[in-house]
């Protein structure tokens, strides 16, 4: 019986600089006893930035203790210390939410009291990350840079409406105006995402002074080479050098080891297929962990029919490896190879299946059934509505002869998978 792999041992290091302010709103806890990391940005320009800052990081922190004590004294399993803990993060900073907003209603010097935060907590050898505001994190991977969250501002609300493109937030005067903060309101939703490491990886975050005037692919540069602490100062000197009047926090956490190709964590290589395909390609790299969370892999042998004319249907099925024939009343109708898909229809307004689909060859299949998109809609509606407007732009854009035909029968022609593409 094979031995149980070493944990993964990391290094963290995080720094806070005041730059050209008289205050420093931001708060920075480095909790190594608890394997937890929080980095809270408040408003600028209110006189409680501070104070608000402090809440959610004593707030956090008294939790995160009180959680840890109750699992040890449990002795609870990895699944279930791992969703008590995805629980325990959004409950206290919907908490601090609750105190901030009472704070800035009761005095009014407080007024518009309100904070941005990240919150990372280690359980096992992946982290729970809960993410609020215009702060952001990072995950530095092989040569590459992956940015896991989105900022709550409107200038990004317009950017997910396909109302502003991404290049134009920058200079957008939306661009600080926070549409979800803790403390705006006396509850908050939090973003919630697992995130898994190898060796070699690096996660960074970074507070709005510093991710506002750095570009996500300079991470690289600062991380060439350094350790935790050496990619946190030369990073933080340069955002001070650009624009020294900010406040500027930052965390780096790197998993020691060498990097090896070979070594992905689950459902990585699911999210480089969907980052390729067309129904998928818009959904940001955390967006995506949140579909593989409703998706569901399907081993199907040779010969076996995945839906048969008539019935009715009611899932997306997507090609990952393999071929299947797609017939009506014995005639064949298409061959669908890998990235090919087909039942887009179906998941929205399940149907009788217009054609039988059976596979020709031994196949992979990645496959969302109605209930779990239900899901999906309730819980991650933006996610959702973007995975819709790809269905019917894909629909759209099919040529004469193969739309008619798509549209009734939910089956979709596609070229062959191409290798991954990079979400920024």
């Amino acid at each position: 019986m094979p031995a149980d792999p070493e944990p993964l041992v990391f290094e963290a290091y995080g720094a806070t600089d005041v730059g050209g302010r008289r205050l420093n709103d931001d708060a920075l806890l480095l909790d190594a006893a608890h394997e937890l990391y929080v980095l809270v940005d408040g408003v600028a320009g209110n006189p409680g930035g501070a104070h608000a800052s402090r809440v959610v990081a004593d707030t956090v922190a008294t939790a995160v203790a009180r959680l840890v004590a109750e699992l040890d004294h449990d002795g609870a399993d990895l699944e279930s210390r791992r969703r008590r803990t995805f629980e325990t993060v959004q409950t206290a900073l919907s908490l601090a939410s609750e105190r901030i907003y009472r704070d800035g209603s009761e005095r009014a010097e407080l007024k518009g009291l309100a904070a941005s935060a990240l919150v990372l907590k280690r359980v096992g050898d992946s982290f729970v990350l809960g993410h609020v505001g215009n702060g952001r994190a990072w995950l530095l991977r092989r040569r590459r840079v992956y940015r896991l969250t989105e900022e709550h501002t409107f200038a990004w609300r317009l950017v997910r409406q396909g109302a502003m493109r991404e290049e134009d937030v920058a200079s957008s005067p939306y661009r600080n105006v926070l549409v979800r903060a803790i403390g705006k309101y006396p509850s908050v939703d939090v973003d919630l995402m697992r995130v898994e490491l190898v060796p070699g990886d690096v996660l960074v975050l970074g507070s709005w002074g510093f991710a506002s005037v750095v570009d996500d692919e300079e991470l690289l540069g600062f991380a060439a080479g350094s350790d935790a602490a050496g990619l946190v100062h030369e990073a933080m000197a340069a955002a001070l050098k650009r624009r020294p009047w900010q406040n500027v926090t930052l965390v780096a956490l790197r998993a020691l080891g060498g990097v090896s190709d070979d070594v992905l964590p689950a459902g990585e290589r699911e999210v480089a297929f969907l980052r390729a395909h067309p129904l998928f390609r818009d959904l940001a790299f955390a967006e995506l962990g949140r579909v593989l969370r409703v998706i569901e892999e399907v081993s199907v042998e040779a010969g076996v029919p995945v839906v048969r004319e008539g019935e009715e249907s009611r899932a997306l099925h997507v090609i990952q490896e393999g071929r299947l024939l797609a017939t009506r009343r014995g005639r064949k109708l298409l061959e669908l190879g890998p990235s090919g898909h087909f039942g887009a229809i179906e998941l929205v307004a399940p149907q009788a299946s217009p054609a039988t689909v059976t596979c020709d060859q031994p196949s992979l299949l990645l496959r969302i059934d109605r209930d779990r998109f239900d899901d999906l809609s309730r819980d991650e509606p933006g996610v959702a509505n973007k995975l819709l407007a790809a269905i019917v732009r894909d629909l759209g854009a099919r040529p004469a002869g193969v739309a008619p035909l798509g549209y009734r029968s939910g089956i979709t022609p596609h070229g062959p998978y191409v290798g991954p593409r990079r979400v920024r």
